[in-house]
């Protein structure tokens, strides 16, 4: 018997890793009980910086049972070494919401791979989820965008 339960709790654990949801044995959850990321779409996987200023457009949607207040994105430099935080208020307490952003880059932002390194959903109780790049990318979602100078070098 020990044995068999071992068996369903490493099973189950491996399952819900997959999924990209991570919850120790006793929380074993029900889906639609934890705020999570639904979808995230970049609108390009390369943006040639050839103006003084160019767009990466971007969608989130989000959900939390308990309604939405915030949602924000942090992009990583190539580097590692700068971070572009977006902030997007909920202004009604919805339960699931798609946000539409943008991230300004100069013809001076540093080339090569940025990431989304965690997106942050704050629910309207105060409960705060952190989203890892890992966890987004363990659901598929694209997480980098290749960002060239003109003539297309890093």
């Amino acid at each position: 018997m020990i044995r068999l339960l071992f068996r369903w709790q490493f099973w189950a654990l491996i399952l819900l890793n997959h999924t990209g949801v991570l919850f120790a044995r006793e929380d074993l959850p029900q889906s639609n009980k934890e705020a999570k990321i639904q979808r995230l779409s970049l609108v390009q996987d390369t943006l040639i910086l050839t103006h003084k200023e160019d767009i990466l457009y971007f969608s989130i949607r989000a959900f939390a049972p308990q309604g939405l207040k915030n949602i924000t994105i942090e992009f990583l430099s190539p580097s590692r070494e700068k971070r572009i935080i977006q902030n997007y208020p909920i202004e009604s307490n919805k339960n699931s919401k798609l946000v539409l952003g943008h991230i300004t880059f100069t013809k001076k932002s540093e080339k090569g791979v940025w990431t989304i390194d965690r997106i942050i959903i704050n629910c309207t109780n105060g409960k705060k989820v952190v989203v890892a790049r890992e966890m987004l990318e363990i659901q598929n979602f694209s997480t980098t965008i290749l960002v060239l100078g003109k003539g297309r070098r890093y």
